[in-house]
């Protein structure tokens, strides 16, 4: 029995003993877990850092495109085109060979900074569609999150909206030519046809309507009775348009803000030194407790 109970003693190890033994030790667990932390803030510091940036950029409505939309266009064709803009801005940012493609164009001066081609693919891009909360002026945009290996300075990022907008207002602008060259193909095909029958001067079409019955004319089939004279013309105001289309530069300021949201790490300073702290205490703790088994 008297051995039984001096071997439960040998196995019981007093909490007070410890206690007492990690007090003696406090300042050992100090410097370890003290290194453990400043390894770990090292580690993310030595880590490569990125910068973070927020682009907030107007949606583009069917009013703003208003001043180069021709008078015959319809409202459907307009919201298509609006929005096949935006479509096409958005595209165009997220795509790395543009801004690579900008970056070769990119005049570089005393206030501009040359952009490394090759860490282009490391830039990470994010675009959430938001609408504003403002009643008195509802207004649709599009945030859009950075996050570069490269600084990036602003002139930058302000002269790529700009060219991509350039980009997206070309596209519309062929899509407009596409449009008035039909215009002037149906209205060439008619004004041959008013040659044939010589008719220079427009004629009012009159047909007989059977009683009970409605006819419905459609102008499309019968241009050439506007005439030569007024066929010409129109297909003139045509050939005008494309130009004015053409030298229009469509105005639009489309950046509402540009902030740079500073250095970030691939991971959380804070969390590593907290993991860090956490170790380095359990580890020092770990080593005190197994000396005094071993050595009791």
């Amino acid at each position: 029995m008297n051995l039984k109970n001096k071997k439960l003693r040998d196995d019981y190890i007093d909490l007070s003993k410890i206690i007492i033994s990690l007090w003696e030790k406090k300042f050992l667990i100090f410097i370890v877990t003290l290194i453990f932390m400043v390894a770990g803030y090292s580690f993310v510091k030595n880590q490569p850092q990125n910068f973070s940036y927020e682009l907030t950029i107007e949606d583009v409505k069917i009013d703003d495109l208003s001043q180069i939309f021709p008078w015959f266009v319809d409202e459907n064709t307009k919201r298509q085109l609006t929005e096949n803009f935006n479509e096409t801005l958005i595209a165009n940012f997220l795509s790395t060979e543009k801004m690579k493609e900008f970056e070769k164009n990119y005049q570089k001066d005393s206030n501009q900074v040359n952009i490394n081609i090759n860490q282009i693919d490391n830039i990470k891009k994010s675009i959430t569609r938001t609408k504003s909360q403002k009643i008195s002026k509802p207004l649709e945009y599009y945030r859009i999150q950075l996050v570069s290996p490269i600084k990036l300075p602003t002139d930058f990022l302000k002269s790529y909206i700009n060219y991509l907008k350039k980009e997206s207002t070309a596209k519309l602008k062929n899509n407009l030519y596409y449009y008035i060259q039909i215009e002037i193909d149906k209205h060439v095909y008619h004004l041959q046809i008013a040659k044939k029958i010589d008719l220079e001067d427009p004629i009012f079409l009159k047909r007989s309507i059977p009683q009970g019955n409605s006819i419905v004319i459609n102008d499309n089939t019968y241009l050439y009775y506007q005439g030569t004279k007024v066929l010409t013309q129109f297909i003139n105001q045509l050939e005008e348009l494309k130009i004015k289309i053409n030298q229009n530069k469509l105005d639009l300021n489309l950046i509402i803000n540009i902030k740079s949201k500073g250095k970030v790490y691939n991971q959380s300073i804070g969390m590593v030194i907290f993991i860090s702290f956490v170790l380095g205490l359990f580890l020092s703790i770990f080593f005190i407790f197994f000396r005094m088994i071993i050595f009791r």
